[in-house]
């Protein structure tokens, strides 16, 4: 009689399973074979476990697919219901990471295995996943119940059920009022309404377009408005993660028309780059372009009587692959521009509560907008008001625009604020600090004048000085080499003021960070922006135009290196005169600090008028 392993090792030697493994114990009890499975459902990873002893053979078929959370539950019971009628084998779903599988065993003692019955397992495996996959596809990722979508797969399914749809009339769907740069986008929702309401025809929904993209900053955002054009239009609507977009079913048979009219939004993922991850392999980019080729296909034969419309978001339309953005697919395309620092710092200060907010804010909301967008995610955003509710019953009074700048100068960790205990550490970076602010007020002709400045250590610096949010929202986009010139003079005024105070071999290490930024900026304006060093003088203006384009060759990264070196020392020389011509001002602002560790910019204000510093009204 064969051994189990000499007859898997037979089948593993046909073509299709070079370069799979069989992996036998040392004491040749054990084995497992791995190889993939290539089903007209999709790709499988396939294991087949054998114990010699107890002459058992199991085949492990999974798929590649993950199940949402939220639908694990019904495909499970979807799998009960298969698994009722299977008479060979069973369906099981793995619930704690969402993966599921086709599981076969063989008892063979008193018997002997051949390569037909490992043929037919496979087989079986295959055919199995294949039969039910429309089903799994329908519960998992288009909304219908186990019963209905097992149903309308054996052909027993007297009337479409409706899907298991995200509730519009309950969401909390923001008001197109809400929704700056977006009417455009209202009036295709009423075009839609009108359509569905009056049944337009094929003509006229080419012309409306049932595939729509929108470029948006902010992808939850972009939903929340496909989701008020769905719920205005009457649709149902069914929001589709990224990582299930490509198990979506698109057949004959698929749930979505069945319950249309409908709007799916699939969430921006992977599925709609042209250009694969760079870790992404020949697989992976093959199964991505054949989805795409058949979502292409699905909406190019879009029915009138039954409308299903595709929606997505993207930063920019060209993240889009060029086949998805075809005539009769995402050929429909709007672009919400961002919101103003108005509009952010509005809805943050209507996230805190307007009550609690003193004039300070809530007279100043293009500063905090201007704040505030600094924190890129909305968990972010939403912290940061959360902190300052906190902070409010911790106070008992107002809110102010500087509570807020502290939040963004510490972050949100609570701690006991306290000033540097060390005399001599606390005096020197007064002196850094002091540094920033005064070339801040002198380099801008008293248009920035610093926000909050303070000696109380944080948890990633000594000091720190904010520049005017004030200042920085009138440039708005503005990105001009005299810009770029006064950032780098303040990053380069604290080690300046240092050299000033203490001499230029008492300099700390402190201003590492503020070189960082300096270097960062010059790096870019010479290699990306066609700025040059002295660029002020006209004559210089035309002199570094070539820009770099991608990796710079050893070249143009010597010559970039070349021009920021020099161009650093010139600057660092610029600003230790300028803080030296101004020597008594950089003492004031400095014994400021030292004695009351945060100055704010009406404390700023007032020792320029000492100085006979003139101060710009924004």
């Amino acid at each position: 009689m064969r051994s189990l392993i000499d007859v898997t090792k037979e089948w593993m030697s046909e073509p299709q399973f070079e370069g799979n493994s069989l992996d036998v114990a040392e004491d040749g009890k054990q084995a497992q074979c791995r190889y993939q499975s290539n089903a007209g459902s999709g790709n499988y990873s396939v294991f087949i476990d054998m114990d010699t002893e107890k002459q058992w053979v199991c085949l492990y078929q999974y798929s590649k697919q993950t199940i949402p959370p939220n639908r694990r539950s019904e495909l499970a019971e979807l799998f009960t219901r298969i698994n009722a009628n299977c008479k060979q084998g069973s369906l099981d779903l793995l619930m704690d990471d969402g993966r599921f599988r086709f599981r076969y065993g063989l008892d063979i003692e008193g018997s002997e295995l051949s390569v037909a019955m490992l043929k037919n397992m496979d087989q079986l495996a295959c055919t199995t996943l294949d039969d039910y996959a429309p089903a799994i596809a329908a519960v998992a990722y288009a909304g219908k119940t186990a019963s209905s979508a097992l149903a309308s797969l054996l052909g027993k399914s007297k009337s479409p059920e409706p899907l298991v749809t995200t509730s519009l009339a309950d969401a909390d769907l923001p008001a197109w009022e809400s929704l700056p740069g977006t009417a455009c986008l209202q009036r295709w929702s009423a075009e839609i309404q009108e359509a569905i309401a009056h049944g337009a025809s094929a003509d006229n929904w080419e012309i409306l377009g049932h595939g729509v993209v929108i470029a948006h900053n902010n992808m939850k955002r972009a939903e929340s408005i496909v989701k008020r054009i769905a719920c205005d239009a009457g649709m149902a609507f069914v929001s589709i993660p990224d990582d299930a977009v490509m198990s979506i079913p698109l057949n004959e048979s698929d749930p979505y028309s069945d319950n249309a009219p409908i709007m799916i939004f699939l969430e921006p993922g992977d599925w709609m780059l042209e250009k694969a991850e760079k870790d992404a392999d020949e697989e992976d980019i093959a199964t991505r372009s054949d989805f795409r080729k058949k979502l292409v296909s699905y909406m190019k034969g879009f029915d009138p009587a039954k409308p299903v419309i595709f929606a997505t978001a993207a930063y920019e339309i060209d993240d889009l692959a060029e086949s998805l953005r075809a005539v009769g697919a995402f050929d429909r395309r709007f672009f919400v521009p961002k919101w103003s620092h108005e509009q952010i710092g509005r809805k943050f200060l209507e996230g805190i509560g307007l009550a609690l907010c003193g004039d300070s804010l809530t007279g100043s909301t293009a500063k905090v907008g201007k704040l505030i967008s600094g924190h890129h995610s909305e968990r972010a955003k939403s912290l940061a008001a959360l902190a300052m509710k906190r902070l409010s019953r911790q106070v008992n009074r107002p809110l102010t625009f500087l509570d807020l700048l502290d939040f963004g100068a510490r972050g949100t960790v609570e701690s006991d604020k306290a000033p540097l205990d060390d005399e001599p550490i606390r005096r020197q970076v007064a002196y850094h600090e002091a540094g920033h602010a005064l070339v801040a007020v002198l380099d801008s002709s008293g248009r920035n004048i610093p926000e909050y400045s303070t000696i109380i250590e944080g948890i990633t610096f000594k000091g720190v000085v904010i520049e005017s949010y004030g200042y920085l929202h009138s440039l708005e986009s503005q990105s001009t080499y005299r810009n770029f010139l006064h950032q780098v003079r303040i990053a380069l005024a604290g080690r300046a003021a240092e050299q000033v105070f203490a001499g230029s071999a008492n300099v700390s290490v402190g201003a590492i960070s503020d070189l960082e930024e300096a270097t960062r900026y010059a790096t870019q304006a010479f290699s990306k922006y066609g700025f040059a060093p002295g660029m002020d003088d006209s004559a210089n203006a035309g002199s570094n135009l070539a820009i770099v384009f991608g990796t710079p060759t050893p070249s143009e990264y010597a010559h970039v290196e070349s021009l920021t070196r020099s161009f650093l020392a010139d600057e660092y020389r610029n600003v230790v005169d300028l803080i030296s011509g101004h020597r008594d001002m950089l003492d004031s602002i400095a014994t400021h600090l030292l004695t009351d560790p945060i100055l704010d910019q009406a404390d700023l204000i007032s020792i320029c008028a000492e100085h006979n510093v003139a101060v710009a009204a924004l």
